[in-house]
């Protein structure tokens, strides 16, 4: 009969068929495959199941990598936008140039006061008023 110290020792053993010294690496590609086939092959059967033909399956979105011509035009916009603003305000004149000044206009309405009789209450423009120096 064995004593206990023995069964420690056979669990301790591992077997011959366990993977120890397995790239994983290695074997992923092989992994990757099967699992195609498989999901591939599951979608036979649910389609045969269901009498949907295979032509008419949900097609995924297509992945492109790098920029098609879509983006390379949106991007050459962007250049020339920002060529073109650059050159605008980069230009001598543009910048340096103050903007023209202008004296406000008079008031265009004319305002005025009446009393509680409605009686005008004459109050002279601000133009003719005395100034407060006189």
């Amino acid at each position: 009969m064995p004593s206990s110290n023995d069964s420690r020792a056979s669990d301790a053993r591992v077997s011959v068929d366990a993977p120890i010294d397995v790239d994983k690496r290695a074997i992923r590609g092989e992994w990757l495959r099967n699992s195609r086939w498989r999901d591939r092959l599951h979608n036979r059967a649910a389609h045969a199941a269901l009498d949907i033909p295979e032509d008419e399956m949900i097609n995924a979105p297509r992945i492109t990598n790098g920029l098609g011509w879509k983006e390379l035009a949106v991007l050459a916009a962007t250049v020339l936008g920002v060529a073109y603003g650059v050159a605008k305000l980069t230009q001598p004149g543009a910048a340096t140039t103050p903007p023209a000044v202008t004296a406000p206009a008079d008031s265009e309405y004319e305002i005025r006061f009446f009393d509680k009789d409605g009686g005008l209450i004459p109050i002279p423009h601000i133009s003719q008023k005395p100034s407060p120096d006189s």
